[in-house]
């Protein structure tokens, strides 16, 4: 259910206590935002606490990071958008900004790099500067 609501557009949060554990017994769990009102309270679905939806106060959660919650490809087609930037090739990134953002994989920016003028040595440089500068998890 977890993959599933990741590809969702809703809010991740992080709970930092599981509500049936005693105070010491701190657990880390992600939620799903539904709802939420103008001071922070929130009604949340914690798919590692059960099915049922949980109502939360703004101190019991807190916004999971957009950069943690970002896939591999998005994070791979922020690294094309910054490789071609900072080649100087500014007018080919707001071009192609739509194609680069819609890309269902990898080969679809090969194509688009290609069509900017990236040979393939500049294709691979630009692979090799993804898996030298991407943090390891």
């Amino acid at each position: 259910m977890e993959n599933n609501l990741n590809k969702t557009d809703l809010i991740r949060i992080r709970i930092k206590h599981d509500p049936a554990n005693g105070i010491d017994e701190m657990n880390d769990y992600v939620g799903y935002v539904l709802e939420e009102d103008d001071i922070g309270n929130i009604l949340a679905l914690v798919p590692g606490v059960g099915s049922e939806t949980m109502s939360l106060g703004p101190e019991q959660y807190e916004i999971d990071s957009p950069c943690e919650q970002q896939d591999p490809l998005g994070k791979f087609k922020k690294h094309v958008v910054d490789y071609l930037m900072c080649r100087g090739y500014h007018d080919k990134v707001s071009e192609h900004m739509d194609t680069i953002l819609n890309a269902k994989d990898v080969s679809q920016l090969e194509s688009l790099l290609k069509s900017t003028g990236c040979d393939a040595i500049a294709v691979l440089n630009m692979y090799r500067d993804y898996v030298a500068n991407e943090p390891v998890r």
